[in-house]
């Protein structure tokens, strides 16, 4: 039994690693969405958030679609949107978009894709009726692992501050996420 084990873990860390390599061709697009865990420090405590899906542009379900410029380089975009309507209180609504440059320095043909990113993100909050803008800048890296032809496992530790501004005090987000990412070529 425990060598059935043996020859089932080899034949599945082999296939992972003999998969065919992800598109980094130009045009070739990356959409994705991710699950992980948000650890907010602002001042006066912190917070912790998981969620499926989740994203690097803070506490937000999101959806992320990539294009890729050519080898190596990739302009990421995400957006998330979380609507909370309670009977005894104002709806909450929080629209989240974000923008990254992705840089990969692996060969095309390589089985794991490191990345490292930088971006920016905008956050427009609606609470009875008023709405208010927080900006943020963030940094991150992590892997893809081609699992198909097209498909990877992706994953991923970032960083982003929210400026403060009249509205919102400032705060750091760290997020971990693993997600699952499908390309077009």
């Amino acid at each position: 039994m425990r060598a059935r084990w043996m020859f089932l873990m080899v034949a599945v860390l082999g296939g992972v690693q003999c998969a065919p390599a992800l598109a980094q061709e130009p045009g070739a697009v990356e959409v994705g969405f991710d699950a992980g865990a948000t650890i907010q420090f602002y001042e006066g405590g912190e917070d912790l958030t998981l969620g499926w899906p989740s994203s690097h542009i803070g506490t937000l379900p999101a959806i992320r679609a990539g294009l890729m410029l050519g080898h190596g380089s990739e302009i990421e975009s995400s957006i998330g949107l979380l609507h909370v309507a309670q009977e005894s209180r104002s709806p909450l609504t929080d629209l989240t978009w974000g923008i990254d440059y992705l840089y990969n320095p692996g060969a095309a043909n390589a089985g794991v894709h490191p990345f490292v990113r930088v971006g920016t993100a905008m956050s427009l909050l609606s609470y009875a009726g008023d709405t208010r803008t927080q900006f943020a800048m963030g940094f991150g890296g992590g892997t893809r692992m081609p699992i198909a032809r097209q498909l990877a496992v992706r994953l991923e530790g970032a960083f982003a501050y929210w400026f403060e501004n009249a509205y919102f005090g400032d705060h750091l987000d760290g997020t971990l996420t693993v997600g699952l990412s499908l390309f077009t070529k």
